[in-house]
C-alpha cells in the first residue's frame, strides 16, 4: 500500500517497484478472488451454475476456504487470499531464483498456527522485475481459479452430503478431502479443471502448488484441504495438462 501511495502507481507497477527497492509488497485485493470466482461460475454449465452462490467474504485469517456457511456457496477469508498470494510469490521467485523456496518450507508447514509473514526479497535482476510479477499473477490465477472450481464441484456433486455422517458438524474442505474416494476426488478434479480452463486459466500454477505441498515434511494439516493425502503428485502435472487440453477441445 505504501508503495502505491508514495509513487501514485497502479498495483502492478507498485509491486515491481517494491521488488526492485526491497520494500514490503502490496497485498492483493480480495476483489480479485471474487472476479476469478465469477469467471469460474460463468464457465459451469447452466444446471450446475444454478445450484451455486457467489463467494462471500470474511476476515478469517485461516489459509482455508469455507463452503456451506452460505447455502451452496464458498466463504473466502482474507487469510486465504493472503496465503495464496504469498504462495504465488514463493513459486514465482523459485522459478526465477532456484532455492528461494527451501528456507520458507518450515513457515509453510506452520501456517495452521501462524500466517506467513513478510517474505524475503527475491534476488531477481531489475530487468526481470516485470517477468517476476507476471509469474506471480499467473501462479495466483491458476491456483485460486482451480481451487475455487474444485470446491464448487464438491458442492454441486453433493460430496458434503455424501459424507455428512463422517463430517458431523464440520463442513470445511480440510475435513472433507481426506474422506473422498479416489473416484470422487478424480471427478471433482476433472470437472474443476474443466471449469477453470474454460474460464481462461491454466493448470501450471496448480501443479506447482501440489508439488510444493508434496515437498513439505511433515506435510502440514492445511494441505489436506487441497490435496488428498495419498495422491501420487508425481503423476499430477501430466494429468492436469491433459485435462486442460481436453477442456479446450
Amino acid at each position: 500500500m505504501l508503495i502505491g501511495c508514495l509513487f501514485g502507481l497502479g498495483r502492478r507497477c507498485a509491486l515491481v517497484a517494491a521488488l526492485i527497492l526491497g520494500l514490503p509488497l502490496w497485498a492483493r485485493d480480495i476483489a480479485e478472488v471474487k472476479s476469478l470466482a465469477n469467471r469460474v461460475l460463468e464457465s459451469l454449465e447452466a444446471p450446475e451454475r444454478g445450484q451455486l452462490a457467489m463467494v462471500a467474504i470474511s476476515t478469517d485469517d485461516s489459509p482455508l476456504l469455507y463452503p456451506r456457511r452460505v447455502k451452496d456457496g464458498i466463504v473466502v477469508g482474507t487469510g486465504f487470499v493472503d496465503f495464496m498470494d504469498k504462495v504465488a510469490q514463493i513459486l514465482a521467485s523459485e522459478s526465477l531464483s532456484p532455492g528461494y523456496a527451501q528456507p520458507l518450507k518450515p513457515d509453510l508447514c506452520g501456517c495452521d498456527q501462524k500466517p506467513l509473514g513478510t517474505l524475503p526479497a527475491c534476488s531477481v535482476a531489475k530487468d526481470k522485475a516485470t517477468e517476476w510479477q507476471n509469474a506471480v499473477d499467473t501462479e495466483f490465477n491458476s491456483i485460486v481459479s482451480n481451487v475455487l472450481a474444485i470446491e464448487y464441484t464438491h458442492l454441486y456433486l453433493k460430496h458434503y452430503n455424501s459424507h455428512k455422517k463422517e463430517l458431523g458438524p464440520t463442513s470445511d474442505g480440510l475435513a472433507l478431502t481426506p474422506l473422498l474416494t479416489d473416484g470422487e476426488w478424480q471427478k471433482s478434479l476433472k470437472n474443476g479443471v474443466y471449469a477453470a480452463s474454460r474460464a481462461g486459466y491454466g493448470v501450471e500454477g496448480l501443479a506447482d502448488f501440489y508439488e510444493i505441498i508434496d515437498s513439505l515434511s511433515p506435510r502440514p494439516a492445511w494441505a489436506a484441504a487441497y490435496l488428498p493425502p495419498k495422491t501420487q503428485v508425481k503423476k499430477l502435472r501430466k494429468q492436469l495438462l491433459s485435462l486442460h487440453d481436453r477442456a479446450l477441445e
